[in-house]
C-alpha cells in the first residue's frame, strides 16, 4: 500500500499475524454492555476526563463518562485492557484519504474540535463549522471513508497497541493510492 503524507508517497508493508475483522463504526454503548453483560467483565473505576483539569476521575466510568450519552454513542471511558479484550483501528485510520485542513471537511468527516465543542470548552482551539455535538456524537454520523469505515476522525480517543504506521504530521492529511 501507498500513502501520501504532506506530498510525499511512502510504501507501507505490513502483515497481521491472525485474522482481522473491522466494523464500520466505533463501538457503541450499547455493543459494550452487552459485552460486559456476557463476559461478566467488572470495569475498573476511573476515567481520564477535562473537567475541571485534565486528569483521572474516579467517579467517572464508561457507564457515567460525566456528560449525557445514549445506547447509540460510542463507549467512552474504557480502559486499555477492556478495549484490547474488545478490538484494531490504528492501521485503517493512519490510511484515511481525507483533507483535514478545511474547516468544513472536518465536519463532514467527524466530531472534532469545532465551534460546537468550543461552547464547552472555550479555550479551544476550532474549526470554523458546527457539527452539533459539544461531547460525543451518534456512531455513523458522519461520512464512511475510502474504506468504507466511518468515525475514524475525532468523537473519542482510541486505545492502540501499536505506533503509527508512519509518523502523522497533524497538518497533512492522508490519501490513499491504490496500486494497479
Amino acid at each position: 500500500m501507498q500513502v501520501t503524507i504532506a506530498d510525499a508517497t511512502r510504501r507501507l508493508s505490513f502483515a497481521f499475524e491472525k485474522p482481522l475483522a473491522v466494523v464500520r463504526f466505533e463501538v457503541t454503548r450499547g455493543q459494550y454492555a452487552a459485552f460486559m453483560r456476557e463476559t461478566g467483565r467488572i470495569a475498573p473505576g476511573g476515567c481520564h476526563a477535562r473537567r475541571p483539569q485534565w486528569g483521572v476521575n474516579p467517579a467517572l466510568n464508561w457507564e457515567q463518562p460525566g456528560f449525557a450519552q445514549g445506547d447509540d454513542h460510542p463507549v467512552t471511558c474504557v480502559s486499555f485492557q477492556d478495549a484490547n479484550a474488545y478490538a484494531e483501528w490504528h492501521y485503517f485510520a493512519s490510511a484515511e484519504a481525507w483533507r483535514t485542513g478545511e474547516a468544513d471537511e472536518l465536519c463532514r468527516i467527524g466530531n472534532g474540535a469545532d465551534l460546537s465543542a468550543r461552547e464547552a470548552n472555550p479555550d479551544w482551539q476550532a474549526a470554523t463549522c458546527r457539527d452539533g455535538f459539544a461531547v460525543t456524537a451518534p456512531v455513523g454520523r458522519y461520512a464512511a471513508g475510502p474504506w468504507g469505515l466511518h468515525d475514524l476522525n475525532g468523537n473519542v480517543w482510541e486505545w492502540v497497541s501499536t505506533c503509527a504506521p508512519v509518523v502523522r504530521d497533524q497538518a497533512a492529511g492522508f490519501r490513499l493510492v491504490r496500486e494497479p
